[in-house]
């Protein structure tokens, strides 16, 4: 007798049907083992005193049941055919039906045999073989699936039999009823044989049948302590595997899975091979994979692949797969993987399969990740794991930076919804992060703050953890805003970056120096906020990138207001900070600043580190570079005081060259000339004072003017130039210092053509009509000269004398 044992497995990803026969060696030997046949009567009649007569009805008996117990079922069939067809008043006929039922059942033609034991029944209700043909043909009945017909000679048994027969009888009685859904009766039946003491043959067997009754009707719990009662019922080590082996299905179905373990561990020490092994390896694997005991998997599968249940391959070899790829057993799990999707790829659990080969090979080489999931997803597209697949598709992509490749993927994988391991914030950062690498700022400020909404919404569960991602993505949002030139908005989100970051932590200097930049372009209205801003930039973060940017800003708002002191530290430190950049315009207002607070030493000082700045190259630039006007003549004038001649002429020349002099220009070329003369260098003299006259047509015949270009001329030995200057000068001014002034010219511009005579008569006459403790005495001085000259000795003598009277400290100078 067989059976069938359907098990269903499952686990997380899929569930396998296994349909798998076990040849259940506990079986009981229904027809065989029914009871012991009653010796044949004797055919043989004894006569009075000894004389045994054989009748022709006892010997054909007698050979039929020779044939019988020879096992020559055919010839017994004949033969005992013809015995109850010849002999239908004889006693042995009841049990020739019964022989001959048996023969018929020995010989397999089941359906003879049953109408014999049938006849045999009806014919002799009363007869000594009742019993036991009844039993027959219940069994016949039962094996033939026809367990209503089957009850009721079954039943007859168990009510009239004893021993062994009733034993079967009510076995087979309440399987029967099981069959028949008289499940009360037949469990009541079964559960007898089970509880009888001592035990029947048949207990074993019967715990075995309402096991798998409960194992049908998922009681998995029940059907555990019954095969443990089949297991201690039996003796057989066959028999105890095959319980065993069952046994560990159920409480596998039970979720008992330590339980499961022993019972399947316990089949495989009773049997070295056989159907029960199969089944405890094929079970014991099934535990071994629900606990995540990959190694102990493997260990178990790697001696036993040979000894599995058949049905169960497709389930083994995805599981193989699996276990290899959760031991990080890459090349092995890809390899299981193949033979899986090669042999099973129309299964269900295919696309899972896939799934983690393709996991497994971007694990062996991340490069083969997007040639992979392009391959997955085509002979996979409704796969339930596309999203993940492109996924990781996508993460690759942006990996190689090609973020343009990326960017439909992370659009469409942000839209998707999944379980709470969806790393959908995740996906949403790197859509933000992509449109942020393609600088596309509109998009990834708004992408980013999508992000920023999610964490809000579903915050970590780590305080510090969400402070980081928020203050983070906040910083990314005011960023994207300012170079997407909204700097309103990214101004609002620079604040809330500085009001979230830790002080002095990277992202309050980035909000400190983005402020800064962003107020500097604001104009006069966020100047305040810029040098605020800038300030603190440098308090907080001296080593800032920005630090001389901030410098110069900060000093260039305070040489704005004036606070020429409170600037230059500033400038100065924007010099040393970043050279390139700012020596030239901090320089600049460093000479500027000097100028505003009339230093004149540092202005000198600055003007010289200025002066070794090249000037920059656009035009524009040169003129923003260029200093004042103003800065040079009153530098110049400052030299000129200090007697400083060398660096006045220096100064007022740079005042005439410069592209926009003003109102200066005039006084810087009047006042050249008047270092030219200082330097005796008549010629350019002469051209600077001439220059002043061109500029100041109202002034150029000035008294003053007239002497200063009549002296120079005579220094360039233009004496007839100089004697028309001086009479000019004369004539407008017959009296008062500046006649004395132009008299003296005279006198000198005499004496250099060697009219000394006349030169004599100038000077007598000047010393005579001026008394001026400077000019008086240098008249007398070169009236004697002029007089020694002209060969007039005495009158020469008389006016050194004079002189000497007079002022007797004069040292005489040159006129020139």
């Amino acid at each position: 007798m067989t059976a069938l044992l359907k098990c269903k497995f499952m686990d997380r990803f899929r569930t396998f049907p296994i349909l798998f026969a076990i040849v259940l060696l506990m079986a009981l030997p229904v027809m065989a083992d029914i009871g012991d046949d009653k010796p044949a009567t004797p055919s043989t009649n004894a006569a009075p005193g000894g004389l045994v007569v054989t009748t022709p009805a006892a010997a054909r008996f007698d050979t039929a049941m020779g044939f019988f117990n020879a096992g020559q079922y055919v010839d017994a069939v004949k033969a005992l055919s013809d015995f109850v067809r010849d002999f239908p008043q004889d006693r042995r006929r009841e049990e020739a039906f019964y022989r001959l039922a048996e023969s018929y059942r020995n010989l397999g033609h089941t359906d003879d045999a049953l109408a014999a034991y049938t006849f045999q029944v009806q014919t002799y209700p009363d007869g000594p073989l009742r019993i036991s043909g009844e039993l027959r043909r219940g069994a016949i009945l039962f094996d033939a699936g026809k367990f209503t017909d089957a009850t009721v000679p079954l039943q007859f048994v168990a009510d009239k039999g004893s021993g062994e027969l009733q034993e079967t009888a009510k076995y087979l009685l309440g399987r029967s009823f099981l069959a028949t859904q008289k499940e009360a009766d037949g469990r009541a039946l079964l559960q007898g044989l089970i509880d009888q003491q001592p035990p029947g043959k048949l207990a074993g067997a019967s715990a075995q049948a309402l096991a798998e009754l409960d194992d049908t009707q998922a009681h998995y719990p029940e059907a555990v302590a019954l095969w443990q009662k089949a297991i201690d019922l039996s003796v057989d080590p066959v028999e105890k595997a095959t319980a065993a082996a069952r046994g560990g299905w159920s409480a596998l179905g039970a979720n008992q899975l330590p339980d499961a373990e022993k019972l399947f561990q316990s089949a495989r020490q009773l049997v070295p091979d056989g159907d029960a092994r199969k089944v405890a390896n094929t079970g014991l694997l099934r535990v071994l994979f629900q606990q995540k005991r990959f190694t102990d998997w493997l260990a178990i599968y790697a001696p036993e692949k040979d000894k599995l249940l058949d049905s169960a391959r497709s389930e083994i070899l995805y599981d193989l797969g699996h276990v290899q790829f959760s031991l990080k057993n890459w090349p092995e799990a890809v390899a299981a993987f193949n033979q899986y999707l090669k042999d099973f790829g129309t299964q269900d659990s295919a696309v899972t399969a896939a799934y983690e080969r393709f996991l497994a090979v971007t694990q062996i080489d991340r490069t083969n990740t997007i040639d992979e999931a392009v391959a997955y997803l085509k002979a996979w597209p409704q796969s339930p794991y596309r999203a993940r697949v492109q996924l990781l598709q996508a993460q690759e992509l942006s990996h190689i930076k090609k973020f343009a490749d990326a960017l439909p993927l992370w659009e469409s994988l942000a839209n998707e919804t999944g379980d709470v391991s969806w790393p959908h914030q995740d996906i949403l950062l790197e859509l933000a992060r992509t449109y942020d690498e393609l600088a596309n700022y509109p998009k990834a400020a708004t992408a980013y703050q999508a992000y920023l909404d999610d964490l809000a919404a579903h915050p970590s569960d780590n305080p510090e953890t969400q402070a980081k991602r928020v203050l983070h993505a906040q910083a990314r949002v005011a960023v994207c805003l300012q170079n997407a030139d909204q700097l309103l908005a990214a101004t609002e989100a620079w604040k809330t970056v500085q009001a979230l970051a830790p002080d002095k932590s990277p992202e309050q200097q980035m909000a400190l120096e983005s402020l800064g930049l962003i107020y500097a372009r604001g104009g006069p209205l966020q100047e305040p906020l810029m040098v605020q801003t800038f300030r603190a930039l440098l308090d907080k973060f001296p080593q800032s990138k920005l630090r001389a940017l901030a410098a110069f800003s900060v000093g260039d708002s305070l040489f704005k207001n004036r606070d020429y002191a409170g600037a230059e530290p500033f400038f100065l430190k924007a010099r040393d900070w970043d050279e390139d950049a700012w020596m030239q315009p901090a320089t600049q207002r460093l000479v500027l600043g000097a100028y505003g607070m009339k230093d004149a030493g540092k202005a000198t000082s600055y003007l010289k580190q200025y002066d070794t700045l090249p000037l920059p190259v656009d035009p524009q630039a040169q003129n923003a570079a260029r200093l004042p006007a103003a800065v040079y003549y009153w530098l110049a004038e400052t030299a000129r005081k200090a007697g400083d001649w060398d660096g006045a002429a220096i100064l007022y020349t740079r005042v005439t060259q410069h592209p926009d002099p003003g109102d200066l220009l005039a006084g810087a070329w009047w006042q050249l000339g008047e270092a030219q003369s200082q330097f005796r260098e008549w010629p350019i003299a002469v051209a600077s004072y001439e220059k002043y006259r061109e500029l100041k047509p109202g002034e150029k015949n000035a008294t003053i003017v007239l002497l200063a270009l009549g002296r120079a001329e005579l220094g360039a030995k233009n004496t007839d130039t100089a004697t028309a200057l001086g009479n000019q000068t004369l004539l407008q001014e017959p009296e008062g210092p500046n006649s004395a002034a132009a008299r003296m010219l005279l006198g000198e511009t005499a004496f250099a053509t060697l009219n000394y005579a006349e030169a004599a008569r100038m000077f007598a006459t000047l010393a005579v009509l001026f008394d001026d403790p400077k000019i008086t005495p240098q008249a007398m001085s070169r009236a004697a000269d002029a007089f020694e000259k002209a060969g007039d000795v005495n009158s020469a003598a008389e006016w050194r004398q004079k002189l000497k009277d007079k002022y007797p400290q004069f040292q005489p100078s040159s006129y020139l």
